[in-house]
């Protein structure tokens, strides 16, 4: 199963979260936020222990790994970074 497939199979038990216009719905799909911020920090913790668990390992996959996770963490910084700066 790809990561795709796994968002597509728990997508209905999110919830939507986009902005109907229409008071009471909103106001449900506000409370929606807290499952998606829920399910993104558990995510997150995964990488960063990744990160952490294999930071100074000599072998080889270790290192790989600690590569992959690094770059992921380095590509979704930037991604939001984007967003941060246009804000300010």
């Amino acid at each position: 199963m790809t990561g795709v497939d796994l968002y597509k199979f728990i997508k209905p038990h999110l919830g939507s979260i986009d902005a109907s216009g229409r008071h009471e719905v909103d106001i449900e799909r506000l409370l929606n936020f807290k499952v998606y911020e829920e399910l993104i920090n558990c995510l997150i913790e995964d990488l960063d222990q990744s990160y952490c668990s294999s930071d100074n390992s000599y072998e080889d996959s270790v290192k790989r790994i600690n590569g992959v996770t690094k770059k992921l963490i380095i590509e979704y910084y930037e991604w939001f970074s984007g967003y941060v700066s246009e804000w300010e």
